[in-house]
């Protein structure tokens, strides 16, 4: 999965006004009791495959029902056009995927860094927050705007409090992380959206296949077939998406520990911090 941000959103079935962008775009999910988390022992074979994600991999167990409510949801991530119109009605921080930032400037940035830290370098969530402190300073009379190109992939580098701006804006909300889990999974058991078995001909992942779209963060809904069963897309793969809960341990959590298939023990005590 590509290690970007997107926000969903939803709609409680309600007497609410009518929010600027029109339910009739969205699906309908119906009430029901929803399988959230991993098993336990499916985690632990997991976290030996790929220990780099264990913390996050062990955060998910154990696997537990519970009722989750009617709502309605967006079908696809927000694409980077949906966010242009957000961005040109308020005035907010443009994602830095639409700036236009020298190079000149960027040597300046790691030069300034590296003063505190000699062993700085400039990654794109760096050059992120760069972004979001200094795109409206005047000295530097930085350009950013939308590129065509990215119009219909999702909108990434956005934080979950322009996130939530988004929302207050188009009269939604983000949906919780059990009504997310919902969406993808409904009744099944599945542990992706599309089955029981991953396919990376259905996903866009760094395992995609054709290779040649690996990496990549690809436009909505560029595989269908991976739709859960209320025809919600992109729900595996692609980019990270926002929700509205706290990161914090499912009910009956217990740490464990694991030995990988590197022979290396990892203990599983993820920082839950809300």
């Amino acid at each position: 999965m590509q290690t970007a941000l997107f926000l969903a959103f939803a709609l409680q079935k309600s007497s609410a006004p009518e929010p600027r962008i029109p339910s009739t775009g969205m699906v309908e999910i119906p009430a029901g009791r929803t399988w959230v988390g991993t098993k336990v022992d499916v985690a632990k074979k997991r976290i030996a495959e790929t220990p780099d994600n264990a913390q996050l991999l062990g955060a998910e167990t154990p696997r537990f029902r519970m009722d989750v409510e009617g709502f309605l949801v967006g079908p696809c991530e927000v694409t980077n056009e949906m966010y242009r119109v957000f961005i040109e009605d308020t005035g907010s921080v443009p994602p830095v995927t639409w700036a236009r930032i020298p190079d000149t400037v960027k040597q300046d940035i790691i030069a300034e860094a590296k003063k505190e830290s000699p062993g700085f370098v400039l990654t794109p969530t760096a050059l992120g927050n760069w972004w979001t402190e200094n795109w409206q300073n005047e000295d530097l009379a930085l350009e950013w705007g939308m590129p065509g190109e990215i119009a219909l992939t999702p909108v990434t580098f956005v934080s979950h409090e322009d996130a939530l701006e988004y929302c207050r804006w188009s009269g939604l909300r983000l949906p919780t992380e059990f009504e997310w889990v919902r969406a993808a999974r409904g009744d099944s058991e599945s542990d992706f959206p599309f089955g029981m078995e991953f396919d990376s001909s259905l996903v866009a992942h760094n395992a995609t296949s054709p290779r040649y779209l690996s990496y990549k963060i690809l436009p909505a809904n560029s595989f269908p077939g991976n739709a859960s069963a209320y025809g919600c897309v992109d729900m595996a793969g692609n980019v990270w998406e926002w929700t509205d809960s706290g990161f914090d341990a499912l009910p009956k959590f217990k740490g464990f520990r694991v030995k990988t298939t590197a022979g290396t023990t990892e203990d599983i005590f993820p920082l839950f911090d809300g």
